[in-house]
């Protein structure tokens, strides 16, 4: 399926690059739109990374990787000058030339992609007045400043950013405030939004939090030409295992403790 799409894949990033970056931006944000976006030049570099490796893994040639790359370098340099120095974290939009942050949680988007410096990343979760402290509650990641409402998906994004870049106190936070939410308006199921009544009670892309910072970021699960296995959590469970993982023709059993991890080939 991937091999037969990977030309759709470049399409989509042609497209991303051919359009300046002016993405979409947060939903809430009533401006969306009218600039450059963190999050879509994030994902952008994201996704050229995912696409160089998959052509790689698939033995796909693509004609035009020089064009890519380009796009690629211009990418770069608009995610480095959306950094905010003076308040730790990066701006939600490029206006006319200008950073500005608007109070969205797209702010977390180079962290969440892991194409941010070390570093930035470093200072975001430690500023004392800024950075992660300026976009976050007791709740978790405001999804925009102005409404305060905190939502899992982001609580989730932030976890894995955390696992991404290292930090297991950052990451459990609030991939716990994720467990803490599950059932709370509905049973067996994850709101939309945490703090208030006014969400959907059954949302798909919540529930997906609690499966997707587990596996990519505390496990630090990743499978491309088979599968690699780089465990970050020290501290979220004592023992887990996952059987039945198929990769390819062939099916793999993990199994995680405090002491490690072993991969065992089933079949």
């Amino acid at each position: 399926f991937v091999s037969e799409h990977m030309s759709d894949a470049f399409s989509a990033l042609r497209y991303v690059y051919s359009s300046e970056f002016v993405g979409r931006g947060a939903v809430e944000d009533r401006d969306r739109g009218k600039g450059i976006e963190v999050d879509t030049v994030a994902f952008f570099l994201m996704g050229v990374r995912s696409f160089v490796e998959m052509s790689k893994t698939l033995d796909f040639k693509c004609d035009r990787l020089s064009e890519l790359m380009e796009a690629t370098d211009v990418a770069e340099k608009l995610l480095d000058s959306m950094w905010l120095p003076s308040e730790s974290l990066y701006a939600n939009r490029i206006i006319d030339g200008k950073p500005l942050f608007l109070g969205f949680w797209n702010s977390i988007a180079p962290f969440v992609a892991g194409v941010a410096q070390r570093r930035r990343f470093s200072e975001f979760v430690s500023s004392s007045k800024g950075g992660l402290k300026h976009i976050s509650s007791e709740e978790g990641i405001l999804n925009d400043r102005r409404t305060g409402a905190v939502m899992p998906v982001n609580n989730g994004l932030m976890s894995l950013a955390a696992w991404r870049y290292g930090n297991d106190a950052v990451a459990s936070r609030f991939y716990n405030l994720n467990l803490q939410a599950f059932g709370k308006y509905m049973p067996c199921a994850m709101p939309e939004i945490v703090n208030r009544r006014d969400g959907c009670y059954l949302q798909a892309w919540s529930a997906a939090m609690i499966i997707t910072p587990l596996l990519r970021g505390a496990l630090g699960l990743h499978i491309a030409d088979g599968v690699k296995v780089a465990p970050m959590a020290k501290s979220l469970f004592n023992e887990l295992s996952i059987e039945r993982l198929r990769v390819r023709e062939c099916t793999f059993s993990l199994d995680f403790s405090s002491d490690g991890f072993s991969v065992r080939r089933t079949s």
